[in-house]
């Protein structure tokens, strides 16, 4: 139910993009939208409904596509998402950014490729699905969301500091400590992100 409701959107996004399956086109005010990132997208959203947002799953499928996830690539993934979030049911639209939460938190823990990007990526996803989560409506979900977005800022922040002072020239994982695979906080003792079998990778403490 839910993958067909994303295929829809994706007919909906390409329509307004001005995309067809053979072609992309650029508009004046917009970043140009290239066709195999937005097949991608459409693929890797697929497989983080279908897995729950398994690691197992969604890690290789990035990894395949390593080229792909780059600051154009955040700005397609918040093209498809503001383009039709605010035309759909309130229901269908959080589970949509349920989804999206999730592929966030992979692109978070994913550890190839490059780490601004991904970051960027996961930051675009948190900042979206706020869109629907508003404190009144979806209290929870706006409280644990903006805990992960909040993180991911600081770790911008700390990261591109690390990148032109000392780990300038040193290999990437000396110079953005990963996040850990037990997390100990209030919210991880909570088990599942309101409904989602994925567990949130920001649930650890600010370093």
């Amino acid at each position: 139910m839910l993958w067909n409701v994303l295929q829809a959107i994706r007919r909906q996004i390409t329509q307004k993009l001005g995309l067809s399956p053979s072609k992309s086109s650029t508009d004046a005010n917009t970043t140009p939208i290239s066709d195999p990132q937005l097949e991608f997208l459409s693929q890797v959203l697929k497989a983080t409904a279908n897995s729950d947002g398994d690691a197992k799953v969604i890690h290789p499928l990035l990894k395949a596509n390593r080229d792909k996830l780059d600051m154009n690539f955040a700005q397609i993934l918040r093209s498809w998402a503001m383009a039709t979030l605010p035309d759909l049911e309130i229901d269908t639209a959080r589970s949509i950014s349920l989804v999206i939460i999730n592929f966030s938190n992979r692109m978070w823990d994913f550890p190839l490729g490059n780490r601004a990007n991904n970051l960027e990526i996961a930051i675009t996803g948190y900042e979206i699905a706020l869109t629907v989560f508003t404190q009144d409506r979806f209290p929870i979900d706006w409280a644990m969301t903006q805990n992960n977005l909040g993180i991911a800022y600081w770790n911008r922040i700390r990261y591109q500091y690390r990148s032109r002072n000392s780990c300038a020239l040193l290999p990437p994982h000396h110079c953005f400590k990963k996040s850990p695979s037990h997390q100990t906080s209030f919210f991880a003792s909570r088990g599942k992100f309101a409904g989602c079998a994925s567990r949130s990778p920001f649930l650890s403490r600010l370093l």
